[in-house]
């Protein structure tokens, strides 16, 4: 797990064709470049147990990758529940790996073999959030796709190809998630495939 600063973490993401979507203010999302890239989300299972298969299932959809990045929106990491004592901090960082510092501004990359300490993330992020600035983004080295949760308790995965987000759909459907008929919530937007 290494940290990469906003300035370097957003360069790079460029490259891929991700960028800050320009139509909001902070804290900002990343959004593709092509504004017609396709996307849908997937509401969030309610139980523990659930909900971590669904995030493994979630992050066993992307294609293979060499680095993957968790950026939070806005880019500044806050820590919402810091440890209280050492021994706190030695579970969470059993489980997460090493701390992010409180208010760091970046991403955080990890590498295959910390896929497990990923989903950590992510699931905790999920379980945890309740507003913009708790939403994270999952950014593998490719690019291919772009995976990010939301405080309205779902996951959206958009893909560069529409060819790719119909194998992703395919994927989380034979995993037993399917599509979401109705809107999480009132605030919600609706998109225009629903």
């Amino acid at each position: 797990m290494d940290l990469k600063s906003n300035e370097d973490f957003l360069a790079w993401t460029t490259t891929r064709g991700i960028a800050l979507d320009a139509r909001y203010g902070p804290p900002q999302c990343l959004v593709y470049l092509r504004e017609d890239a396709p996307r849908r989300f997937w509401e969030c299972p309610k139980g523990r147990r659930e909900l971590t298969r669904f995030v493994q299932h979630v992050l066993a959809g992307l294609d293979p990758w060499e680095i993957c990045c968790l950026w939070p929106r806005g880019g500044r990491w806050r820590d919402p529940r810091p440890a209280r004592n050492r021994t706190a901090e030695i579970r969470s960082r059993v489980t997460y790996g090493l701390p992010v510092p409180d208010r760091f501004e970046g991403a955080v990359e990890f590498v295959p073999h910390e896929v497990e300490q990923l989903g950590a993330w992510v699931l905790r992020m999920i379980r945890e959030g309740c507003c913009v600035r708790d939403d994270l983004f999952i950014v593998p080295d490719h690019g291919r796709q772009l995976i990010n949760t939301d405080h309205h308790g779902v996951v959206h995965v958009a893909c560069q190809e529409t060819a790719r987000l119909l194998q992703f759909i395919e994927h989380m459907t034979l995993g037993g998630y399917e599509l979401p008929q109705d809107l999480p919530d009132a605030t919600f937007k609706r998109p225009s495939w629903m």
